[in-house]
């Protein structure tokens, strides 16, 4: 069975009134069902319709999954002009995340069986990267 292994850190000396010191790891294996280990990635240019980023996982995800996600847009200061736009991730329709040029988002996700995660702007293009991979 395959596996993903994650790693998350956050150090800060200035946010809160003490240090902060997290770091984090956990190998996770993938699913093991009908879709056997069925994963998803890819890079995206998105607009206000919304796209599902999960439509080569036979049946959408069935379970959990562990998705991630980044908007590649540039800030107003990359471009010296107005930001890229918001990706906006809906979970069966209903907004979940609202990620700003520059940030991600990795997190478990479970909607039920046939579940489907979608991303779109409010205005404009944006653009993003995503993972997806069923969990067991």
């Amino acid at each position: 069975m395959a596996s993903i292994k994650l790693g998350v850190t956050i150090d800060s000396n200035d946010v809160l009134p003490y240090v902060v010191k997290i770091s984090e790891t956990k190998t996770v294996s993938t699913a093991g069902d009908s879709n056997a280990n069925a994963t998803n990635m890819g890079q995206l240019t998105v607009s206000t319709t919304a796209i599902a980023i999960n439509t080569e996982i036979d049946g959408g995800i069935d379970d959990r999954a562990l998705v991630y996600i980044k908007n590649t847009g540039q800030t107003a200061a990359e471009k010296g002009v107005s930001a890229d736009p918001n990706i906006i991730v809906d979970s069966e329709g209903s907004a979940i995340l609202d990620l700003a040029p520059g940030e991600f988002a990795l997190f478990s996700y479970s909607a039920g069986a046939n579940s489907t995660l979608t991303v779109e702007t409010a205005s404009g293009t944006g653009y993003c990267d995503f993972f997806i991979a069923e969990l067991n």
